[in-house]
């Protein structure tokens, strides 16, 4: 009997302490594993595998400083790289990274990663090489990266200060964010409302940009430069758009749109509130008519259409109107600064009254409440030229004289009269 029941328990016993040796064994491993992992994450191995496949996603060749580790949670003072041909980036350097293992999951993943400084260099990529085959299983995905203050350069332009959300995808990356600076040509900074932004195999498209200009407008942007894009603006100041010595002479504000394709753009402009201020054809107006109001005209119209290719500005139906005072339509072709240009000027019927032979002689057709003629304005911007002023001054001439030959004749025919009863 003492047998029988013995039998179980040495079993039982026999059991728990396989039981507690697996645990043992289990913690064991699990320590083991746990110490062989933090060597790894640790070692100069790893630091070389996350640089290369850091730059494989990048397109870039670089590597990581050295990474510290707390638990799961890594840290580096920056990584650094340079462009492969084939990539859109020149050159990239980032400061200050913290990242989250997450070693479970398959693939593996890395978490919150957070960079506090980004400084990239673009550059127009070569073509990428051919497909040489499927590409391998990703062995490491990447959660949205967290970018708090981000700097881009290209050659015409750079974007500074910018709040990031950056994604990496399959033969590129998508990037999302607000705030900071952008820098365009010649244009003056303008503040960064939001943007998408994505690239794939080396190219740039621009989803949307919305942008706050210095001085009041805003601009919105999109496609792909600097091949293709498109812009629309409104309220944006005019002096932006206008040289130097024209500053003065024309302020308002501007709305519109522009298309560019290749060397070539095609677009719309309207201005508001706008005032043509000291234009050498307008003060000539006032000094013949005696009005003064040509000095300073407020505009209630100012709308044209435009195309420009490579140095060649073209305005196609121009239209100016300072209501009851003037009106002028037409367009001209600016290229390396020399306008070539014709008009219709109309001016109010009353403004002609006190210029001899204008009504008459130059401003002959009558249409929309103005007496019209026709302007041809040429040579270079800052020294323009126009040729309504010599026939202003011919038609008053020959008015004058026609007037003192009009008078001789009826005196000599008035003595007739006497001599010959």
């Amino acid at each position: 009997m003492n047998d029988a029941t013995s039998t179980p328990r040495r079993w039982g016993r026999r059991l728990a302490l396989l039981l507690g040796a697996a645990a043992v064994l289990g913690v064991a491993t699990l320590l083991a594993s746990r110490w062989w992992l933090d060597r790894y994450l640790a070692s100069e191995q790893f630091r070389q595998w996350i640089s290369q496949k850091t730059s494989a996603a990048l397109r870039v060749k670089g590597e990581f400083l050295p990474l510290h580790w707390s638990g799961l949670t890594a840290y580096s003072d920056g990584f650094y790289a340079r462009g492969l041909p084939e990539s859109v980036l020149q050159e990239i350097r980032l400061d200050q990274i913290r990242a989250e293992l997450d070693w479970r999951s398959r693939p593996r993943r890395i978490r919150d990663l957070e960079i506090q400084r980004l400084n990239a260099t673009l550059k127009t990529p070569a073509p990428p090489p051919a497909a040489t085959g499927k590409p391998a299983a990703a062995q490491v995905t990447l959660d949205p990266i967290r970018i708090a203050d981000a700097n881009v350069l290209w050659p015409q332009g750079a974007v500074r200060r910018v709040r990031a959300v950056v994604t990496l995808a399959a033969n590129g990356w998508e990037a999302t964010g607000s705030g900071g600076s952008f820098v365009w040509s010649n244009w003056p900074a303008m503040k960064i409302g939001q943007f998408q932004i994505r690239s794939h195999n080396g190219a740039v498209f621009v989803t949307h940009c919305r942008l706050d200009l210095d001085g009041g407008g805003t601009l919105a942007f999109s496609g792909q430069p600097p091949a293709e894009w498109r812009a629309e603006f409104a309220d944006v100041p005019v002096r932006h758009w206008l040289p130097a010595d024209w500053r003065g002479r024309l302020t308002g504000l501007a709305s519109g749109w522009c298309h560019r394709t290749g060397q070539a753009a095609t677009g719309a402009v309207t201005v508001t509130e706008g005032l043509l201020t000291a234009l050498p054809v307008l003060d000539r107006i006032a000094l013949f008519t005696g009005t003064e109001q040509f000095r300073q005209v407020p505009l209630q119209k100012a709308t044209t259409e435009f195309a420009w290719q490579e140095n060649r500005l073209t305005l196609r139906h121009l239209l100016l109107e300072s209501t009851g005072l003037l009106r002028v339509e037409g367009g001209c072709v600016i290229e390396q600064d020399i306008m070539a240009g014709e008009f219709d000027l109309g001016v109010a019927e009353a403004t002609l009254r006190w210029l001899p032979g204008a009504r008459g002689r130059v401003f002959t057709v009558e249409r929309d409440g103005y007496r019209w003629t026709k302007v041809k304005v040429t040579g270079p911007l800052r020294n323009l030229r126009e040729d309504l002023s010599g026939r202003l001054i011919e038609a008053a001439g020959a008015e004058v004289f026609q007037g003192v030959t009009g008078t001789l004749e009826k005196g000599v025919q008035g003595l007739f009269d006497l001599l010959l009863p």
